[in-house]
């Protein structure tokens, strides 16, 4: 005959799988959040020109303003900004979701230039023989590490007000099986 403890432990094991469940969404959120804020600099970054160099060429900026081109420096079209995105990696359930910040997932190719996302990123960001770098990847992380404490801090005291939603439930829930 299953004791008093076996029978709550039998009613409580589904609560105790959604808390499981919840810290690891949680975990998911949390990493999904970061990745987004590092995403959305990056583009604020181009958008608004934030110490990017060096300046266009004359000849450059005379045929993007001919051609009714955007004049700001990484911006022709808004395509290459528009498809920096956070995509979740697979990862063993375990382990909690994995998030990569990139731009043009899976090698998208840029519709004008007909080169995939990627391979734009890297030029733009370390140049050619014929272009100059213009760093927009690097200064972002540098300065994202040095915020990335308050950027944290932020983040986990918004996870944590859900779970502790959630903990209310469940001894809101834990009361009704005494």
């Amino acid at each position: 005959m299953p004791s008093r403890v076996t029978k709550r432990y039998k009613k409580a094991k589904p609560f105790v799988q959604g808390i499981r469940k919840a810290v690891f969404e949680g975990s998911t959120r949390y990493l999904r959040k970061v990745a987004t804020l590092l995403a959305e600099s990056v583009q604020d970054t181009i958008l608004y020109q934030i110490n990017i160099k060096p300046p266009l060429s004359d000849a450059w900026l005379e045929r993007k303003r001919r051609e009714g081109y955007d004049l700001r420096i990484l911006v022709m079209t808004q395509e290459y900004v528009d498809n920096i995105s956070v995509i979740e990696t697979p990862t063993p359930r375990s382990r909690g979701g994995t998030f990569e910040v990139s731009v043009g997932f899976p090698n998208k190719p840029h519709s004008r230039a007909k080169v995939a996302f990627a391979q734009l990123m890297l030029w733009l960001e370390y140049g050619t023989r014929k272009m100059p770098a213009r760093p927009h990847w690097r200064p972002v992380w540098e300065r994202f590490k040095v915020r990335m404490p308050q950027h944290a801090e932020r983040i986990r005291i918004e996870v944590l007000r859900d779970l502790l939603a959630i903990d209310r439930g469940v001894k809101e829930i834990t009361k009704e099986l005494k």
